[in-house]
């Protein structure tokens, strides 16, 4: 899979689900961190780098369908990690 060189690149985010606690609160996740929905892209980034940061150690898991906008889709329900040292969405993607 190739990486992505910039967030504008991106179309479209849906995210499926989250372990992370704090991201889903901001996504309305239900009790199972199922969420569902396309999500804003600037504030998943933002959610990413506030979940890394409370990190110590190990990672959590989130599971996303990714469109560009050239129309591909660059990843379907694909399970990518949050770790500690996560700067951002496209981190998180290009890992």
């Amino acid at each position: 899979m190739s990486k992505i060189k910039s967030l504008g690149d991106i179309e479209s985010v849906m995210l499926h689900w989250a372990e992370s606690k704090t991201i889903n609160e901001e996504f309305g996740g239900d009790e199972f961190g199922d969420i569902d929905k396309e999500v804003d892209i600037g504030t998943l980034d933002r959610l990413m780098i506030a979940v890394s940061k409370k990190r110590s150690c190990g990672m959590d898991k989130i599971s996303m369908t990714v469109t560009l906008k050239c129309g591909l889709e660059w990843a379907d329900e694909q399970k990518f990690y949050i770790r500690e040292n996560t700067i951002g969405l496209l981190a998180v993607l290009n890992n």
